[in-house]
């Protein structure tokens, strides 16, 4: 039996079991977690014994959120819905209630790479993502699962929900020069659960479509060192990191695996107050092999600022910088760190730009946006607060013509959307949901039956155009928004 849970605090019991064909039979081993706050962290977790059985304590008064998390596994219903994880509001002691779990056998893709003369292919990276043709929870740029072939052309990706992937391969930055350069274009694959490994054989094709750089990278003066490492990044607004590489003695370095682009190449050091030195060191059109090349790290070009903190207590913090007109997904990101909280980046390619907070963090700040000119320096003062604002309210479910109404129930996904992305909160119980921590502005809302779907496709938003409500909220304020959704 399991232990009963301490006088004066909430608990929650349940099981997790494994549908096996028509049967289900525990699943011992088996980590129920429940997560809280915003943004969401796990605040309690329980571990399922040999009959499945799980029982969590001093769980925290309010929403909260529970799933499984098992390897190997996936979850198919969470108490009784079509979810992988379920809300419940708890007591501040007591029962919570009872959730029982169902889970599945994750799928697994195995397979071989091969190069036309059908010899294997080493240390290729192998990546899933999600096929557009997918359902909506399931669309988008995330990676499902990545792997490494080895010297046998072999790779191996693991717990995999059933549906339609892209498969992809590529070799990446950081393999020697010498190897071959190969490429996959995407195709789609589908996977079962069950566990059963899907097996499959790709031949990989030489592509002259990839091309290397090397040189040296001379100092500013004869007093300065060397720089210590060389950072590429896509010239396309919005480009993600794509990897830094060590200089060599002298300033040698030499990058491989290039795809046609332009490119923006920074180079850094590493200070000894654990800081790093950036400059701008080239914008290169790669469309051919582009050797010995003699670079000059260019007079400090960016910006340098302080955070001013306008109310609450003060904490380290980061800020993402980005061209204007962008998704901010980190074209850089900086450290702010206290006694002054300066910041200082000395590499960016001239032209317009916006700072924000990374989002999820304890204060909020609008968009700042600033212009760095040629061989110099913007100054930037960030003024941040704590005033968020929050909304929350209940899901109704409309019968009888829309003449009435009942709380629609824990199935029900509310999403927002605004300023900094889209947001998701399923309804509780008695379908009541809620959003924390937002910054002030405007924002679309609207609910979904679906508990999985994905809020952050526009496509979603579009096809539930009638539901969808604009409503505008203010620094500090709580809103309330009832939401009425057609059975």
């Amino acid at each position: 039996m399991l232990a009963q849970a301490a006088w004066g605090a909430a608990f929650l019991t349940g099981t997790v079991s494994e549908q096996d064909g028509s049967d289900a039979v525990p699943l011992p081993g088996a980590y129920v977690q429940v997560r809280a706050g915003s943004p969401e962290r796990v605040v309690a977790q329980a571990v399922t014994d040999s009959r499945g059985r799980y029982l969590i304590e001093d769980v925290p008064e309010g929403r909260v959120t529970l799933g499984v998390a098992a390897a190997g596994y996936y979850t198919i219903k969470a108490g009784g819905l079509d979810s992988e994880t379920i809300t419940r509001t708890c007591p501040p002691e007591g029962e919570c209630g009872s959730v029982d779990f169902v889970t599945a056998r994750a799928g697994v893709l195995e397979g071989y790479l091969n190069d036309d003369f059908g010899a294997p292919v080493q240390g290729v990276e192998v990546t899933l993502r999600p096929a557009s043709g997918a359902p909506a929870a399931r669309r988008g740029r995330q990676a499902a699962g990545r792997g490494l072939s080895d010297d046998r052309g072999y790779f191996r990706i693991w717990d995999l929900k059933p549906g339609r992937y892209l498969f992809e391969a590529r070799m990446r930055f950081l393999f020697p020069p010498w190897l071959p350069k190969f490429r996959l274009d995407a195709r789609e694959v589908e996977i079962a659960g069950g566990g059963e490994p899907r097996e499959v054989s790709f031949q990989l094709r030489g592509d002259a479509g990839v091309f290397s750089i090397s040189g040296i990278v001379e100092r500013l003066t004869d007093e300065e060192p060397h720089p210590t490492f060389v950072v590429i990044r896509p010239r396309a607004p919005g480009g993600d990191l794509w990897t830094m590489f060590t200089v060599a003695r002298e300033g040698r370095f030499r990058m491989d695996g290039l795809e046609k682009g332009d490119y923006v190449l920074q180079a850094g050091r590493d200070n000894s107050n654990n800081t790093r030195d950036f400059r701008l060191l080239a914008v290169l059109t790669v469309d051919r092999d582009l050797m010995d090349l003699r670079l000059r790290p260019a007079l400090p070009t960016g910006v340098r600022g302080r955070v001013a903190f306008a109310d609450g207590e003060k904490s380290n913090l980061n800020i993402r910088i980005y061209p204007k007109g962008t998704e901010a997904r980190g074209w850089e990101q900086l450290r702010v760190e206290g006694p002054d909280y300066a910041f200082e980046h000395g590499g960016l390619p001239p032209g317009e730009y916006s700072a924000s907070l990374r989002p999820g963090g304890r204060y909020l700040v609008e968009d700042y946006s600033f212009t760095v000119h040629p061989g110099s320096m913007t100054g930037l003062e960030m003024a941040v607060s704590s005033e968020f604002a929050r909304i929350f309210g209940t899901v109704r479910l409309a019968r009888g013509g829309g003449r009435e109404s009942r709380p629609a129930g824990a199935h029900f996904l509310v999403g927002l959307r605004g300023v900094r992305g889209s947001f998701s909160s399923p309804a509780d119980e008695n379908g009541v949901f809620a959003f924390d921590k937002l910054i002030p502005g405007e924002y679309r809302i609207a609910a979904w039956r679906d508990p999985d779907t994905d809020v952050s496709d526009e496509e979603v938003w579009a096809e539930a155009a009638s539901a969808v409500r604009t409503i505008t909220v203010q620094a500090g304020f709580e809103m309330e928004v009832d939401l009425t959704a057609e059975r």
